[in-house]
């Protein structure tokens, strides 16, 4: 390199050598008395330095996506415009995993596109087994999605939480726009990520992962998730569906449970205006929606009191 650079300052940056050294040439780095840094690996983390914007990475088809997203990452950490370089040796014949590995880090490029990738690179690797230590490969026993559901079906069953199944439909439109984020992959994550809300705790953080990583939640994605959090609330309070409206709210009761029980519920009602129809399977609520989970909440508070027994 120095030959072919023989005005650059040239110093290089590997695993092998002692702490002291890394430090030293880091520092280097960072006060541009090194132009150019050789390095191993090892630059995958730990480096960010926002005025270096050029990457070269050699052999590139022998790293994993992670290795290859990672380094790639080291550029590009400010407003100069940055490149990454992923080099093969000549007329290499490429395995269809590398060939693979190269194109999920060519097609994903843009902010935010982490979850791109490791999507996209669990598919190509495959998830590996739930039960055991295989952290690859494509199995054809429970999944790990369904497995959690076993498992959270088996907690509530122990612990007197409700089972019931709420499915939610509202006036309203809800949606990831396109313009809050262009990949239609990212999305995708994300309308999985929403629908897999199990429980009341999960939402704040993942509001605010979001707001990391896109910025400001709209208000169709503010819907999207406000109305989540009814489904979640009308499962715990035994409701089998939640139709949201402008000037009303039905709510469909899991008879099976509340079968006996309808006087307890009208009277955690009793503060607000409803009627029963269907045969007094549903009750209709007219009150603003911003008002349900104040609702929610006091008949879940009777459930768990013990005033509207579980068994």
């Amino acid at each position: 390199m120095k030959k072919l650079f023989p005005a650059l300052n040239i110093n290089v940056l590997h695993g092998q050598m002692s702490p002291k050294d890394i430090q030293n040439n880091l520092e280097l780095f960072l006060s541009k008395d090194t132009d150019l840094l050789v390095a191993s690996s090892i630059v995958e983390s730990g480096v960010d330095i926002p005025s270096v914007n050029t990457i070269i990475i050699n052999n590139s088809h022998l790293l994993g996506v992670s290795q290859l997203y990672q380094m790639r990452g080291r550029v590009g950490r400010s407003s100069k415009s940055s490149f990454a370089y992923l080099l093969i040796p000549k007329n290499a014949t490429l395995t269809p995993e590398s060939r693979n590995r190269l194109k999920i880090i060519e097609k994903n490029s843009s902010l935010g596109s982490c979850y791109s990738v490791a999507l996209e690179d669990l598919n190509n690797r495959g998830g590996g087994a739930v039960f055991g230590y295989q952290q690859t490969g494509t199995h054809t026993n429970v999944g790990f999605d369904l497995y959690n559901s076993f498992l959270e079906k088996a907690i509530n069953n122990k612990t007197g939480e409700s089972n019931v199944v709420c499915n939610i439909s509202s006036y309203k439109k809800p949606y990831i726009p396109e313009n809050y984020i262009p990949s239609s992959k990212t999305r995708v994550w994300l309308y999985k990520e929403i629908s897999s809300i199990s429980k009341l705790e999960k939402i704040p953080p993942l509001k605010e992962k979001i707001i990391n990583l896109f910025g400001s939640i709209p208000g169709p994605l503010s819907d999207l998730i406000f109305l989540k959090s009814l489904e979640v609330w009308g499962s715990r309070c035994f409701f089998f569906k939640i139709n949201v409206q402008d000037k009303h709210t039905d709510l469909f009761l899991d008879t099976f449970f509340w079968k006996n029980k309808i006087d307890s519920l009208i009277s955690a009602l009793i503060s607000y205006k409803f009627i029963l129809i269907e045969g007094g399977n549903v009750v209709r609520i007219k009150v603003e929606e911003k008002e349900l989970p104040s609702i929610f909440i006091n008949i879940y508070n009777g459930i768990k009191n013990d005033k509207i027994s579980i068994n």
